[in-house]
């Protein structure tokens, strides 16, 4: 089993960033299409060898589809409020700013093909290799963090971010990442549905990494009780509602 970890945390994280170096030296305004581009080689190479199992079947497709970014949007209940009661609103905050390619990018290219590559296709491959569960969902997120780790390259070239401000913003989004990927492996590993991962994780595109009420900020009583609320309701409500049951994964 240690070598399918060992193979693993090579073979797929270098399977989505090495191609974004192929393209090195070309002009700054090209590497979103590359960052759309890569992981979708990398997701079609890893997918042709694990085909049969990487959570694409019908059986359970609307619960996949509905519960976990449910259970996701009850989790962020406290940024949603936040978000709502800024100015121009949450599209205005999360959206608008953005250039059309970078939100496809965010929101649809990037939680299709990273899922496939890290939930389907990653957690698949473990799995037949007889890892547990309980391993799949706490350390293949790891990979899943790791493959951020050249993101260092752009915060300090391109950014311009001295070293120091770029390895703090680097372990914050590597922190961030990580806890995602608990959570959507979790959600892979319960359902066996590749939608359960990805439209949660195209959700946490839009949001952002939650931010706690400033003292003195504006609806700050109603979006503290939002976070406990929400907190306290997907704990409750995780298992129940991943059930492998509801999802035809028994």
């Amino acid at each position: 089993m240690w070598s399918a970890w060992v193979f693993a945390s090579l073979y797929f994280p270098a399977l989505q960033v090495a191609p974004l170096y192929l393209w090195y030296n070309q002009p700054r305004s090209q590497t979103v299409y590359q960052r759309i581009a890569a992981p979708a080689v990398a997701a079609g190479m890893a997918g042709w060898a694990l085909r049969a199992a990487l959570g694409l079947r019908a059986p359970g497709l609307a619960a996949a589809c509905i519960l976990p970014l449910a259970l996701t949007a009850l989790l962020f209940a406290g940024p949603l409020v936040a978000l709502a009661g800024s100015p121009g609103g949450v599209w205005q905050q999360r959206g608008a700013a953005l250039p059309g390619l970078v939100r496809l990018r965010n929101w649809l290219a990037a939680p299709l093909l990273e899922e496939f590559l890290y939930r389907g296709c990653l957690i698949s491959y473990l799995l037949a290799a007889r890892a547990g569960p309980g391993a799949c969902v706490w350390l293949s997120p790891l990979l899943f963090a790791a493959s951020h780790l050249h993101h260092l390259h752009d915060l300090t070239r391109f950014q311009g971010l001295p070293l120091g401000s770029a390895l703090r913003a680097l372990a914050f989004q590597l922190s961030y990442t990580t806890a995602f990927g608990w959570l959507a492996a979790y959600y892979f590993v319960r359902t066996r549905h590749l939608a359960a991962a990805v439209l949660p994780h195209a959700f946490c595109n839009f949001v952002g990494p939650p931010a706690l009420p400033l003292p003195g900020s504006k609806h700050r009583r109603a979006t503290t009780a939002a976070y406990a609320a929400g907190l306290l309701g997907f704990f409750c409500l995780l298992r129940p509602l991943t059930d492998p049951g509801l999802y035809g994964n028994t």
